[in-house]
């Protein structure tokens, strides 16, 4: 990481290379895996969901 933040700081209008390309890589999971895995884990402990039973509970009202 230190090589790559190095790279980054070379000023080409002083004489010094132009960097280009990758200058570091880190293998993490991406935002839409992890927010797959948390949907699948979720399902796993509370079951598919009932959208008509979550509208049906609780207090209601009636707009007219």
């Amino acid at each position: 990481k230190a090589l790559a933040m190095a790279l980054t700081q070379l000023d080409p209008t002083q004489g010094q290379p132009v960097p280009m390309g990758v200058f570091y890589t880190e293998q993490r999971p991406t935002y839409d895996e992890l927010f797959h895995s948390q949907i699948e884990q979720a399902t796993a402990r509370k079951g598919i969901g009932d959208l008509q039973a979550l509208l049906d509970e609780g207090d209601t009202w009636t707009v007219g």
